[in-house]
């Protein structure tokens, strides 16, 4: 399986300067495999979206997003909404990094 990194390198001729995230849980795993795409100036900006409380692993949304500060960006929440589906609930935040 390629991580983000290889993806781009492989399938992108440069870095993409905006990247969206929705992968319901799996964030911290496609961050991690992103950080050297997310440490270039190029990449100026991400939207994403974090299932609090869904994240797969030891990554909470507070640690996803210390990792993108760490990465160069200023994060900011644009909206937190609470997702009702059956018996199950999640709060889902929806946050912008930008450089």
């Amino acid at each position: 399986m390629l991580d983000g990194d290889e993806m781009i390198s492989r399938y992108l001729d440069g870095t993409p300067s905006v990247l969206k995230i929705d992968v319901e849980g799996a964030e911290g795993y496609v961050i991690e495999g992103l950080e050297a795409t997310l440490r270039d100036d190029e990449c100026r900006r991400v939207y994403l979206e974090l299932h609090e409380g869904k994240i797969f692993g030891d990554e909470t949304a507070d640690s996803i997003c210390e990792t993108l500060s760490e990465c160069g960006f200023e994060v900011s929440t644009l909206h937190r909404r609470r997702n009702e589906m059956g018996s199950e609930q999640s709060d889902e935040k929806f946050v912008v990094a930008a450089k």
